[in-house]
């Protein structure tokens, strides 16, 4: 029974690409039902006390109440949405002239990306992703993120950060590493993907576990919150570790972080307070 459930499972993500565009469409429409409450009460970080902010892209709060070892306070928040974008827009309303946005995410950009233009919402915006971008590993390594925040941190030390990391967000560059490059031609029909889909790609395929993919997710979440311990070291003052979104591992069908699809593990994030 249990083989037959899983050749199901593969089939219904492989040969039927259009009713599983429909499921997930009718999804987004249950869990915004569902979750009306919660999204009404989501987190607004521009409105909340903090010199510092430190955004885990893609953190889960129950991955990150099992890995965090750094001493603080936890709090369960629900964010202003399932994708960077979406909570990009949803939570950048104004113009911020007191904050610095330090981020590997290319989405935070000088210029407009999806209706979203940084340089219009905060007084400087650091785009570590343009330099700092290393191709073999296909993202932003921690420590790049690290340096440029100690720059901006001496040159400006009356603004309040915001520094954005690409990891625990795939490609995985831990301990296990799971990059694109790894298994491009495991790909069937010699597909050509990059990034994040070429590992969606692979776990409907069968070619890696879930269960590895959240070990690796594991990984990626100890790397950098290994690298944010010498922020902390440096830092003086209230400092707010969170997410713009969590990361599903297959629940409900679902990988990755869709937009607009409120489901428990996409839309509850880790707020984590350091007071110095």
């Amino acid at each position: 029974m249990k083989e037959i459930i899983k050749k199901y499972i593969k089939n219904f993500y492989l040969l039927h690409p259009y009713f599983y565009k429909l499921y997930i469409k009718l999804l987004r429409k249950i869990t915004k039902m569902l979750n009306k409450k919660l999204l009404e009460n989501s987190l607004n970080i521009t409105k909340e006390k903090w010199d510092y902010i430190i955004i885990l892209d893609a953190c889960r709060y129950d991955y990150f109440k099992k890995v965090n070892k750094i001493k603080g306070k936890l709090f369960k928040k629900i964010s202003k949405g399932s994708s960077t974008i979406e909570w990009l827009n949803n939570t950048f309303i104004g113009h911020y002239e007191n904050i610095i946005y330090i981020s590997a995410n290319p989405y935070i950009s000088i210029t407009e990306f999806n209706g979203f233009c940084g340089s219009k919402h905060f007084y400087k915006v650091d785009c570590v992703w343009n330099y700092g971008w290393d191709k073999n590993i296909e993202t932003v390594h921690p420590k790049e993120v690290i340096k440029a925040t100690l720059r901006n941190y001496k040159r400006y030390p009356d603004k309040k950060l915001i520094i954005h990391f690409l990891q625990p967000h795939s490609p995985y560059i831990g301990d296990i590493k799971i990059t694109s490059k790894n298994f491009q031609n495991s790909l069937k029909n010699n597909k050509k993907e990059e990034g994040i889909h070429v590992i969606q790609t692979l776990v409907k395929e069968g070619k890696i576990s879930i269960n590895k993919i959240k070990r690796a997710y594991v990984c990626n979440l100890r790397l950098v919150l290994d690298h944010i311990r010498k922020l902390i070291e440096v830092f003086d003052g209230r400092i707010i570790i969170t997410s713009d979104h969590g990361e599903c591992f297959g629940e409900w069908f679902v990988y990755h972080h869709p937009k607009k699809l409120y489901l428990k593990n996409l839309i509850e994030v880790p707020y984590f307070i350091i007071d110095k």
